[in-house]
C-alpha cells in the first residue's frame, strides 16, 4: 500500500496534502480553544494543571492559543512566511501532543497516565509529524509552489 503510494503522488501534491491536513488541525483546535464550538474542560483542566492559570485565565490562554492556530493555518500557504509556521506547528504540536500526559501526571491515578494519557499523546504526534514532514521536504528543496497535477499519470507510475 505504501510502495503504491509512495509511486502515485507526486512530492509537489504531497506537500500540498500535508499542508492542508496541517492547517485543517490547526483550524479545528482553534475552533475549539477559541469557544467557537465551545471549550472543552479538558482543555481548561490541562491548561490549569500545566501552567497554574485559574479558569480565567486558563480560557484567555487558550483564546490566545486559538487565535494563533487560525493565524498559522492561513501563513501556511503564503511562501515567505511558510517555514515560520512550518516550525511554530512542529513546536506547539508537540506541546499539545504531550499536554495530556504532562496535564494529567500529578493529578490522576499512574496506571491511568500511562494507560489512557500516554496514548492519547501518541495518537496526537501526527499534529506535529506533518509539519516536520513538511520541512524535511522543504529543506530538501522541493518546490512549494501549488500545483494543479496531483498525480503522476499511470505511464509514470508503469515506468518505475
Amino acid at each position: 500500500m505504501l510502495y503504491i503510494f509512495h509511486t502515485r503522488i507526486k512530492a509537489k501534491s504531497l506537500v500540498l496534502i500535508l499542508k492542508l491536513l496541517s492547517a485543517l488541525t490547526f483550524i479545528g483546535h482553534g475552533i475549539f480553544a477559541i469557544g467557537l464550538h465551545f471549550v472543552p474542560g479538558g482543555f481548561i483542566q490541562m491548561t490549569q494543571n500545566i501552567l497554574g492559570f485559574n479558569t480565567d485565565g486558563a480560557e484567555t490562554f487558550l483564546l490566545i492559543a486559538g487565535i494563533l492556530d487560525f493565524i498559522v493555518a492561513f501563513v501556511l500557504f503564503i511562501k515567505p512566511l511558510q517555514l515560520i509556521a512550518m516550525v511554530y506547528m512542529i513546536f506547539w504540536g508537540v506541546l499539545t501532543s504531550l499536554a495530556r500526559f504532562v496535564g494529567y501526571y500529578y493529578h490522576a491515578p499512574i496506571e491511568e497516565v500511562y494507560s489512557v494519557y500516554l496514548f492519547e499523546s501518541i495518537w496526537r504526534a501526527p499534529h506535529f509529524m506533518a509539519p516536520l514532514l513538511l520541512v524535511s521536504l522543504y529543506i530538501r528543496g522541493v518546490s512549494f509552489s501549488i500545483t494543479k497535477e496531483f498525480f503522476k499519470s499511470p505511464e509514470e507510475v508503469l515506468s518505475h
